[in-house]
């Protein structure tokens, strides 16, 4: 997954997490690096630090998820 200068892989994904962004339209994205997802809807992906996310997660920003 890429999103402005920052990349990650996920992790782990929620049984629910496509089912979710079809169903509602939404996804849960967690940026911490679990081994395993807690919520069903939640994709996990590698730890990206905090100060990053908030420079690069903006309005109009564009992720990609791409196979690897």
């Amino acid at each position: 997954m890429g999103f402005g200068g920052s990349e990650a892989r996920i992790t782990a994904m929620g049984p629910r997490s496509w089912a979710m962004a079809r169903d509602l339209g939404q996804i849960t994205f967690s940026f911490g690096g679990a081994p395993s997802a807690d919520r069903p809807g939640e994709i996990c992906v590698t730890a990206i630090p905090h100060d990053e996310l908030w420079t690069e997660l903006v309005p109009g920003t564009q992720l990609e998820i791409l196979r690897a």
